[in-house]
């Protein structure tokens, strides 16, 4: 999507007019004929224009196969206020730009979502906009600038507006035949323990430490109240771990080593979950290792909006046990009194 920028929201007929033509013809250009709709090119949006309204740009938004949409990007039939859900505003270098409100009506897949759910939904922050020059009363996000970027940018940035909107209105709940395999399944926690590799000749025993680390943590986060559970993709992609902490949910991911390949995964999974799990968008992301990495790449998961944090790993020879930070402890909404309680019990690290 397109960086924050100060919007304001044009009162000129004409150019709004012309704006949404623009926009409709570049996604129409770039869009592949799917019986009655069409679909925009190496993506799952597909669209249709809603013959009713012949004067203006009004379409239908949905993902795949569904049979509802995910929202509708209208031409305004007001222009300069805030009456439409959808209208174009211009940026102090006179750049255009189609937004819309955080709200979605009501429809089959989803009741009625107001700015702040469509929020925690999606993890989008709303853009700063103004109209007869106060600050705007309702929340807007850009749905794509059409002026400094390429034709492919402005179908990117639609085609991902509409997906936020599916996940927004498909959030913890199956609906269309493309979300059942985004359906939310539970994995069961992970425990430690032996298993063996190429068990018909010469076989192999392995320690199953992430397992330890997992019921470590569980143990912990339990005694406070804490939960932690494991979401599953449909296909079995399962995660580590998400954790209902005070502050808003976390996804961790955990590892058993400090290499750049275990960090590298771990970013790679971090960012793929809530792509495949869309209740997870909005989960603050952490990646937890046994140790610290490099300063370069402990520095590059904080540009990636990655928190880092660690453990200490004891392994013997029949099982693992984990120590984890205080900081991320407290991070996961352990008391400080418990914290310090671990600590003096050499079960956190200072």
């Amino acid at each position: 999507m397109v960086a924050s920028v100060v919007l304001r929201i044009s009162e000129n007929k004409a150019l709004i007019a012309g704006a949404f033509n623009e926009w409709h013809d570049v996604i129409r250009r770039g869009a592949d004929v799917i019986g009655s709709a069409a679909q925009i090119a190496g993506t799952q949006v597909r669209f249709r224009r809603i013959e009713r309204h012949k004067k203006k740009r009004h379409l239908d938004f949905w993902i795949g196969s569904a049979t509802e949409a995910a929202v509708q990007l209208n031409q305004p039939g007001t222009v300069g206020s805030e009456n439409p859900g959808t209208t174009l505003a211009i940026d102090v270098r006179k750049r255009r730009y189609i937004i819309r409100q955080g709200m979605l009506t009501g429809n089959p897949p989803s009741n009625r979502i107001d700015e702040s759910e469509f929020k925690r939904r999606t993890g989008l922050t709303p853009t700063a906009v103004t109209v007869g020059g106060k600050p705007a009363k309702k929340e807007w996000h850009i749905v794509a600038c059409l002026d400094g970027g390429s034709d492919a940018a402005i179908r990117k940035s639609t085609a991902e507006f509409v997906r936020q909107c599916w996940n927004a209105r498909t959030f913890g709940r199956q609906a269309a035949d493309d979300q059942a395999r985004l359906t939310n399944l539970f994995g069961r926690s992970e425990r430690g323990g032996w298993y063996d590799i190429d068990p018909a000749l010469t076989p192999t025993r392995v320690l199953r430490v992430q397992g330890y680390v997992y019921e470590c943590l569980e143990k912990v986060l339990k005694a406070s109240g804490i939960t932690i559970d494991k979401p599953r993709h449909a296909a079995n992609y399962e995660v580590d771990g998400t954790i209902d902490a005070p502050a808003g949910p976390i996804l961790v991911e955990i590892k058993t080593g400090v290499s750049a390949a275990d960090v590298y995964c771990g970013v790679g999974q971090l960012n793929l979950y809530p792509v495949v799990l869309p209740d997870l968008a909005s989960h603050a992301r952490i990646l937890l290792l046994p140790g610290r990495p490099t300063k370069y790449l402990a520095d590059a998961l904080e540009s990636c909006g990655i928190e880092l944090h660690h453990y200490e790993l004891k392994r013997c020879k029949r099982r693992a046990t984990a120590v984890f930070a205080a900081e991320f402890l407290q991070r996961c909404g352990v008391s400080p009194k418990r914290i310090a309680d671990l600590i003096a019990r050499n079960r956190a690290l200072p």
